[in-house]
């Protein structure tokens, strides 16, 4: 009988003890910059002991059984270790600095050392560096080596946030001159007539611009292309010919504007041309040639004051003259 009330008492204490006994973490996410006794063990007495600093966002540390056992003894954690393999892992959180954030701020110091403004830049072996996820970090560049030749730079960054140590950043790339130009928004064929839609202004790197290339939009819309022209690629000056929007012979409606006064008259075309062309007209009541330039389809102008290049009476063959 005395026994078995002396093994029911010596099972009830180790149940108590086990009930009461505190449990490794064998893995836990860290959110502050510091370690507290609960993010090693589960029912420690006063788990909001600090212990330390925690590791850099993103980077974590391991705790061993012999550290664990010593801290459990130190605070009075009842925790033994069960094997030699007992141990914790530590992880830091952290967010990604914004990589648009990081090239804005080289931007700058690049700009300043006399780089293009709108320069692209091409970095080597860059990773974004992480930060607490509430942080707001600030970027400066601490040193900056850059080749204006051939454009390849090193820069150190610093970078601070709260909750973290001050981190050094190397960057290594080169910038890219890049130039403003004027490409086909789809693939264009010869003869196509250029319309608002079928082009776009966008920058590329100043090593694709080759000859003389367009750059603005409305010295192309209306033009013809000549040969077939790619989609994306930089458009050449020489490819865009002026549409035919008068043909010789034609019927074309002759404008004299001036100062409060507009006239039309009824003419015909003794050339062909496109827009802006000028070209010679018949007036054909007056029976004078005149210079006009093509203003549309069939319609052209004639500046106030224009002389006849063949008077009318003195036209020869189908030459005719000036608005009278």
């Amino acid at each position: 009988m005395k026994a078995s009330l002396a093994a029911s008492a010596a099972l009830a204490a180790f149940l108590c003890t086990q009930a009461s006994a505190a449990s490794l973490r064998t893995m836990t996410m860290l959110n502050s910059s510091k370690v507290l006794l609960s993010d090693l063990f589960d029912g420690a007495p006063d788990g909001s002991r600090v212990l330390g600093p925690s590791p850099q966002p993103g980077q974590r540390i391991t705790v061993e059984a012999p550290q664990l056992a010593a801290i459990a003894r130190q605070f009075g954690v009842p925790w033994k270790p069960v094997t030699a393999g007992d141990r914790a892992v530590l992880e830091r959180s952290g967010r990604a600095v914004a990589r648009e954030k990081i090239v804005q701020t080289l931007t700058a110091a690049l700009v300043a050392a006399g780089a293009q403004a709108d320069a692209t830049y091409e970095f080597t072996g860059f990773t974004e560096p992480l930060v607490p996820p509430e942080a707001t970090p600030e970027i400066a560049v601490a040193q900056l080596d850059w080749d204006s030749a051939s454009g390849h730079f090193t820069a150190l960054l610093a970078i601070t946030a709260d909750g973290m140590d001050p981190l050094t950043l190397r960057i290594a790339g080169r910038s890219v001159a890049t130039e403003q130009v004027l490409v086909p928004t789809h693939r264009l064929e010869p003869g196509d007539i250029l319309r608002a839609d079928d082009v776009r202004l966008i920058r590329v790197h100043s090593n694709l611009v080759h000859g003389e290339v367009a750059r603005d939009a409305h010295d192309a819309i209306g033009r013809t292309v000549r040969h077939a022209e790619p989609e994306g690629q930089p458009l050449q000056r020489g490819d865009l010919v002026a549409a035919t929007l008068v043909t010789r012979q034609s019927p074309v409606l002759i404008e004299l504007t001036a100062p409060g006064l507009t006239m039309t008259a009824e003419g015909q075309a003794l050339e062909s041309g496109g827009l802006g062309d000028r070209i010679r007209v018949l007036n054909t009541l007056s029976r004078a040639v005149m210079l006009a330039e093509i203003t549309g389809d069939g319609r052209v102008k004639v500046e106030p004051g224009s002389l006849p290049i063949v008077p009318a009476g003195k036209q020869h063959g189908a030459y005719a003259a000036n608005l009278q």
